[in-house]
């Protein structure tokens, strides 16, 4: 059978579970992590064969696909920041928001052997780029789940090599939480679990279905991960340090007057790409008092 036979199938099969755009998107995984055949390589061999054996993944994959399971879980891939990193159900699927959370982080720091703390790290996302584009900096990032700091563990040995990040396995919420670290840090990077639980039905199926509730859900109280790290932050961001949150859309003015009640200072709402807003950052000033 050829590729372009394949395609055909894909298309007519998943016409009614993802639109246009989503399947030509999916298409592409399969592509790259499935088939490993190039864009390049496909241009020049149009009519290239597939074998018996991938023929029979390609059948499996189609009907996974039929649920809704995410393509990155199915394939264990998903990109972000120029890196392909290892995802499975342990772990939240990589977003483009978080993308640019990385880049303002990178855009605020010029002072070499930064620290850097990633709260709620899941697959190592944020650390790892961060630590791959500035390999002077030290990352630490914690996490609640064993399992998603084994994926994040891996993900860092094979995109930056072994010991570029110090994982740890602790609960933000704990009181004791910033005893388990030993040094301050320039900054505060998080993508916390922002979803009240009221908002389940809202939820596209596939996330809801397929991606860790743990990662996604903050009870009923959306300030409730926000809360905890900016109050950790004054023992551990140094004078001057920056935090920086993906946040809820609707929850911005909270963060915001959350921060500013805490002694922020410089507390900005950013948008994403799509204009919502969805990233705070915030300065820590340890000469006021902090309550």
């Amino acid at each position: 059978m050829k590729i372009s036979e394949l395609k055909t199938r894909f298309q007519l099969e998943l016409a009614d579970v993802f639109n246009e755009n989503e399947r030509n998107g999916i298409w592409q995984y399969v592509m790259d992590f499935v088939f490993e055949i190039s864009s390049t390589q496909l241009f020049i061999e149009p009519n290239l064969a597939v074998s018996h054996d991938t023929k029979q993944v390609f059948d499996t994959l189609i009907e996974r696909l039929k649920n809704k399971e995410p393509i990155q879980y199915i394939t264990g891939s998903a990109y972000f920041y120029d890196s392909v990193f290892r995802v499975n159900p342990s772990v939240l699927i990589p977003r483009p928001e978080t993308e640019e959370l990385v880049s303002n982080v990178l855009k605020s720091f010029q002072k070499k052997g930064c620290r850097i703390l990633d709260i709620g790290t899941g697959s190592g996302c944020i650390a790892v780029s961060l630590k791959k584009a500035r390999q002077d900096a030290e990352l630490t990032a914690v996490d609640i789940s064993e399992a998603a700091l084994d994926v994040a563990k891996q993900n860092a040995e094979e995109i930056c090599g072994t010991q570029s990040v110090n994982f740890i396995l602790a609960d933000v919420l704990s009181e004791d939480f910033g005893n388990l670290l030993e040094t301050k840090f320039e900054i505060i990077v998080s993508n916390p679990p922002y979803i009240p639980i009221i908002e389940k039905p809202q939820l596209a199926e596939n996330v809801l279905q397929f991606e860790p509730h743990l990662a996604l859900f903050c009870e009923n109280d959306p300030l409730l991960f926000y809360r905890a790290i900016a109050l950790h932050s004054s023992t551990l961001l140094t004078s001057g340090g920056l935090i920086f949150f993906e946040i809820h859309e609707n929850f911005g003015h909270l963060i915001l007057k959350l921060l500013k009640d805490l002694n922020f200072e410089n507390v900005q709402l950013i948008k994403d790409f799509q204009g919502k807003d969805r990233m705070v950052k915030a300065t820590k000033n340890y000469d006021k008092k902090t309550t």
